[in-house]
């Protein structure tokens, strides 16, 4: 699937742009301009609901990392986002009974939000995922979800929440100072996973707005509105979401057909449709995961490897340099000096 399919593919709320325009405009930007450079319609013109494609989302969000000083930006962002920008998943937030709760509902349905993203909640920690290769979006809304998260239910709790410790993917470098800044925790870089930690006494602290009767409700339009975004999105992408949050398993055409739910013949035919064989679609998924964290983590070749499906480090040294033309070690140096 080329860059041009996936951009028309997957889509995230619009709303989100009027608080980047807002805090641009606070900074002195024409946003506007970067707006349409990224082929975004200005959000004073873009209806409230509509969906904007990631790929110009990401082309944005690259453009605005790029300013001198703007570092911070994205950690800044997530404490303007108001929780009920989120629409439904939003209100369904609001009534939850307590912290643990909005984590449970925030892994059901962030899908609504970014279907290339998910938000997995296990044994007191919040794990973002993402699916997508769009390495500026990725780690802008790894950021903003940060400080979002825990100012949001700071708010709704009427207490400080503070992780017991976060672990981010990407290296330290010059983002240090941007995480001591905004957290007072511990934090690791050149982690496996992106994850924030919660003291188990923190996930039972209630929440001021709970309303059970309301969250059933809201419960339901979440569940709707899920299904709308799952179904708008093709099957390509899709097979492509679940390969990627499976990668290190190295998922067969059949484990992606199960979790689809159709015969591994009709998956078969629909990726031929498509003109993509699944072996070829894996190996493909396999080497933008490789370059991925080549370039935005501290992991060993050996890490690296297994992380994107290989059995041995020699079989995915191998296939890298057939890809690239050089070894990992030696395309992750030229690329850091």
């Amino acid at each position: 699937m080329n860059r041009k399919e996936s951009r028309s593919e997957l889509t995230a709320y619009s709303s989100y742009l009027t608080y980047i325009d807002d805090y641009l405009g606070e900074l002195g930007e024409d946003s506007e301009l970067l707006f349409k450079e990224a082929g975004i319609s200005y959000p004073a013109q873009n209806p409230v609901g509509n969906r904007v494609p990631v790929g110009n989302l990401n082309d944005l969000v690259k453009m605005i990392r790029q300013k001198k000083g703007y570092l911070d930006f994205f950690f800044q962002l997530g404490l303007r986002i108001p929780v009920l920008a989120h629409g439904n998943f939003g209100d369904a937030i609001i009534s939850c009974k307590n912290v643990k709760d909005v984590l449970l509902l925030t892994n059901k349905f962030s899908n609504i939000l970014f279907p290339s993203t998910r938000f997995l909640f296990s044994n007191n920690t919040i794990e973002y995922q993402s699916s997508s290769s769009y390495t500026d979006l990725n780690i802008a809304l790894l950021e903003s979800f940060m400080t979002h998260a825990i100012h949001t239910l700071s708010l709704l709790t009427g207490e400080g929440i503070t992780p017991s410790s976060i672990s981010v993917v990407q290296d330290a470098g010059e983002y240090l100072e941007s995480y001591l800044k905004f957290f007072s925790c511990n934090v690791e870089f050149g982690a496996a996973t992106n994850t924030l930690s919660f003291d188990s006494k923190l996930l039972e602290i209630p929440i001021l707005t709970a309303d059970p009767v309301g969250k059933r409700l809201i419960h339901n339009r979440c569940e709707d509105e899920l299904r709308n975004v799952q179904t708008s999105v093709a099957i390509v992408t899709q097979v492509k979401e679940i390969v990627s949050l499976n990668l290190e398993s190295n998922p067969s055409i059949a484990f992606v057909a199960r979790v689809l739910s159709v015969s591994e013949s009709t998956l078969r035919r629909r990726l031929n449709d498509a003109g993509l064989h699944y072996r070829e679609l894996l190996k493909q998924m396999r080497h933008e995961a490789a370059i991925y964290h080549l370039e935005n983590s501290e992991l060993s070749i050996e890490n690296i490897a297994k992380k994107v499906g290989y059995k041995d480090t020699p079989n995915f040294r191998k296939a890298f340099k057939e890809s690239t033309g050089k070894p990992p070690s030696e395309w992750r140096l030229e690329r850091r000096y």
